[in-house]
C-alpha cells in the first residue's frame, strides 16, 4: 500500500508541475555592438581606452634627435642630386663628361666611376659592411 500511496503521490506532483507551466517565450538576439566605432554606446569609448592602455606593453625606445634628422634630409638631398646628375649624364644632357671620384657622406663610401659604356656606383655602408653596384648604361 506504502508503494501505491508513494506513486499515487509522484504522479499528482507531477502532473501538478506539468499542467501549471507556461509556453516558453522566446525572442531574437539582438546584437549591440560595444565600439563607439561600430554603433555602440559613445560612453564606452573612455572604458575601452582605458582598457587599451592598461594592456599597452609597448614603450618608446627614443625620441628624435632634430640633429639627426637633419643629418638624414641632407644626406637624402646630396643622394638625390648625385642620382639626378648621373642619370642626365647617362642620357648625354650634359656637355661635359662625369669626372670620376671618391664621396664619403654620412655613413655611406661612394666611389662613381665610367668606361664610356657604363657609369659604375659602389655605395659601401661602413656602418654595416654592405656594399651595393649600380651600373647605368650610357643611353646616347
Amino acid at each position: 500500500m506504502k508503494k501505491l500511496a508513494v506513486c499515487v503521490i509522484c504522479g499528482a506532483v507531477c502532473a501538478l508541475l506539468l499542467a501549471n507551466t507556461n509556453m516558453a517565450a522566446a525572442s531574437e538576439l539582438v546584437y549591440t555592438p560595444i565600439n563607439p566605432s561600430f554603433g555602440g554606446n559613445p560612453f564606452n569609448a573612455q572604458w575601452l581606452m582605458d582598457s587599451a592602455m592598461a594592456q599597452n606593453r609597448f614603450e618608446k625606445e627614443y625620441e628624435r634627435d632634430l640633429m639627426e634628422d637633419f643629418e638624414d634630409m641632407l644626406t637624402r638631398q646630396i643622394f638625390y642630386r648625385m642620382s639626378r646628375y648621373i642619370i642626365d649624364e647617362a642620357f648625354g644632357e650634359y656637355d661635359e663628361e662625369l669626372q670620376p671620384g671618391h664621396y664619403e657622406i654620412g655613413n655611406y663610401h661612394i666611389d662613381i666611376s665610367t668606361d664610356g659604356v657604363v657609369i659604375t656606383v659602389v655605395i659601401r655602408d661602413i656602418v654595416t659592411g654592405d656594399t651595393t653596384t649600380i651600373e647605368v648604361p650610357y643611353y646616347l
